[in-house]
C-alpha cells in the first residue's frame, strides 16, 4: 500500500463514529516490523477534526505514538491515552516510562 492509500485508510477509520481512538497508528513493532506508512500529521489533523483520541502503546517493542509527534498532537487539541499494552501485571510498568517522556512535552495527566 503506498502513503497516501494507507494514510487515506487510516483517516477514513477515524471518521467512522464508531470509532473513539486509534490505537497503535503505526503498527510498528521495534526491530521487527516496520509501521504502516502513514503520514501522522494528516492522522493528527483528522483526530483533531472528529474528537477522536490515539494511543501511545508503552510496550518497549511498541512505543507507538512516536514521541516526535506528541507535542503536534497536543497543539490540535488531541487525547493521547497512555496504554501499557500489559499481558500481565508485570508489564503495567511500562506505563511509567510513557509518563515520563509525555510529562516531558507538556501532556498533562488526566484520570
Amino acid at each position: 500500500m503506498s502513503v497516501e492509500e494507507a494514510t487515506l485508510r487510516t483517516v477514513m477509520a477515524i471518521k467512522n463514529k464508531y470509532v473513539t481512538m486509534l490505537g497503535n497508528p503505526k503498527g510498528r513493532l521495534l526491530f521487527e516490523r516496520e509501521g504502516y506508512p502513514i503520514k501522522m500529521k494528516q492522522v493528527i489533523d483528522a483526530a483533531s477534526d472528529y474528537s477522536k483520541a490515539i494511543e501511545i502503546n508503552s510496550h518497549p517493542m511498541r512505543l507507538d505514538l512516536e514521541w516526535r509527534f506528541l507535542k503536534y498532537g497536543k497543539e490540535k487539541g488531541v487525547k493521547i491515552i497512555i496504554n501499557p499494552d500489559a499481558r500481565n501485571t508485570h508489564a503495567l510498568i511500562d506505563v511509567n516510562t510513557e509518563l515520563e517522556l509525555s510529562e516531558r512535552f507538556g501532556l498533562k495527566k488526566r484520570m
